[in-house]
């Protein structure tokens, strides 16, 4: 290959990127709703890094009926690893998920299936949770905890993890997997931390299935979800 081929060919990379870089995409979001009730309104929040404005879905969807959402993106944003978010509307529920992801300009169409407790994407349908996983960990470090206890434990561990190569334990963060199903009957465990007893209520949405963990903090005397400084 002499000069000018070379000048050429890379003339024409050139055009060729500049081309699909600027080119527009098409993506499709197939939403079924499974679901007993409408879907009021669909919302996909704004991107600004992705130049994804907010978008708004007011037709709704009836029981039993889909819907295809045509969102037109630029392919030059769409180069970096990456997905977008939709927040579905129902029956005074927000169910959120993810959608498109892409990576080197390439971006999947998705199938978003709407049930009465959450929601499943593609083919797969929605399964209730088995186990509920909760994270309680001990702020106070003048306290140790003793003990955890409950009939619906299936199994507790404590929380390691690796340091530059070295094992760490953290004995005052457990992790606790309940039967979901026990929990719901009956969601709450105790707790014996530097020799007192603590009843637990785990304040958690059952009826919400894309959800099966929690996060519980001790300090101060009292137990909550929030991880207070």
């Amino acid at each position: 290959m002499n000069l000018n081929d070379l000048m050429i060919f890379h003339l024409i990379l050139i055009l060729t990127c500049t081309v699909s870089c600027n080119a527009q995409e098409e993506v499709k979001i197939t939403v079924n709703n499974f679901s007993s009730y409408k879907i009021d309104s669909i919302v996909i929040p704004a991107n600004t890094e992705k130049g994804l404005d907010r978008l708004v879905f007011g037709r709704g969807i009836e029981t039993n009926k889909s819907d295809i959402l045509k969102i037109i993106l630029d392919k030059s944003n769409l180069w970096n690893e990456g997905s977008f978010w939709i927040e579905i509307y129902s029956k005074n529920k927000i169910w959120e998920n993810s959608w498109g992801f892409h990576d080197m300009g390439y971006i999947i169409s998705d199938t978003i299936n709407v049930y009465n407790n959450g929601l499943s994407k593609g083919k797969n349908q929605l399964k209730k949770p088995e186990e509920l996983i909760v994270y309680f960990t001990n702020k106070d470090k003048t306290k140790k905890i003793d003990s955890i206890v409950s009939h619906s434990i299936i199994k507790q561990e404590i929380q390691q993890s690796f340091v530059n190569g070295i094992e760490k334990r953290d004995t005052e963060t457990r992790i606790i997997t309940f039967d979901f199903e026990k929990m719901k009957e009956m969601p709450e465990f105790q707790v014996w931390i530097s020799g007192k007893n603590y009843n637990v209520f785990i304040e958690h949405d059952f009826d919400d299935w894309n959800n099966n963990l929690e996060f519980l903090y001790f300090k101060g005397g009292t137990i909550s979800k929030q991880d207070k400084p």
